[in-house]
């Protein structure tokens, strides 16, 4: 039996213009078609964030902290392989991550997720189930770390570094938008100059920020701390300026004992020299400390009100 093939012309008229593969298409577009493969990892992935995070909420107890903290860990890793939603989930499991070492009183390891979180959600509109903006929870969140640091610093008198982390925890604040807040971290930072000595600068800003947002909010409570805390500093002008005139005396009249013109002779601070040069040398280290007293007496009072 013998089987003839159609003619060409008889066979269905396939597409004339194919599509390369991989893609889909239709009346109006061209859409790239994900291998399934792909699909189902990120199925996976974000199925793998939201049971680990369930987990994690379940377990509340003290006991159970341990836990909490690896299934929070475990959302992470799979947070950062889902690329589908901008990092949106990976912010939130660094917020939680934040959270879980600040709980173990590591926080340079909590600033660390929480300057993430802060990063990922700048210029963002993500907010919680509340709709809280997840930004002004982290730069809150970032406040309250800072302040921590800030507080450790000082009870180990760098000040220095103290002063900043304050400074610092002043800035998010003001970024949260919270206005009460921000009053918060500015009384806190008036007292860290408190503490290091800068009277000055406490005064400025117990009076400037402290007070003025306390009367907008109309928060008695507040501005009574701000007075309160500005009368420390106005104290501690007082006995300041008052040293620092006994000091500007004392050295005016060490420096009238260096030379008696009418006995022709050259006097010490501590008694007679005979040579020039020993006279020289007590005025070269007397004046140093007599510019010293001469500039803080100056500057304090211009603190005096």
């Amino acid at each position: 039996m013998l089987w003839h093939s159609p003619p060409l012309q008889s066979l269905p008229v396939q597409n004339s213009n194919p599509q390369p593969l991989g893609y889909e298409s239709d009346s109006l577009t061209i859409r790239p078609r994900l291998p399934r493969c792909i699909i189902n990892k990120t199925t996976f992935d974000l199925g793998a964030y939201d049971n680990h995070m369930f987990l994690a909420r379940f377990f509340t107890e003290p006991e159970d902290k341990w836990l909490k903290h690896h299934f929070i860990q475990l959302a992470l890793h799979s947070a950062r392989k889902f690329k589908m939603d901008s990092g949106k989930r990976e912010a939130e499991a660094n917020l939680h991550m934040g959270q879980v070492y600040l709980e173990k009183g590591q926080l340079e390891r909590a600033q660390e997720h929480y300057e993430v979180f802060y990063h990922l959600t700048m210029g963002r509109t993500w907010q919680d189930p509340s709709g809280r903006m997840h930004h002004s929870r982290s730069c809150e969140e970032l406040q309250k770390l800072f302040t921590l640091l800030g507080q450790r610093l000082l009870q180990a008198q760098d000040y220095t570094h103290a002063i900043k982390m304050f400074n610092e925890a002043y800035q998010m604040a003001k970024e949260s938008g919270d206005r009460g807040s921000e009053g918060e971290a500015a009384y806190r930072l008036g007292l860290a100059y408190q503490s290091t000595g800068d009277q000055k600068t406490a005064k400025q800003v117990c009076s400037d920020v402290c007070m003025e947002i306390s009367t907008i909010l109309k928060n008695a409570d507040s501005l009574g701390r701000a007075y309160e805390a500005i009368a420390k500093s106005l104290e501690r002008y007082k006995y300041a300026k008052k040293y620092s005139r006994s000091f500007v005396t004392l050295q005016l009249n060490h420096l009238g004992t260096f030379l008696d013109l009418e006995r022709g002779s050259y006097l010490a601070v501590y008694g007679r020299v005979r040579e020039p040069s020993d006279f020289i040398k007590n005025i070269l280290n007397c004046v140093p400390k007599m510019n010293e007293g001469l500039t803080e007496f100056s500057f304090l009072g211009e603190l005096s009100l």
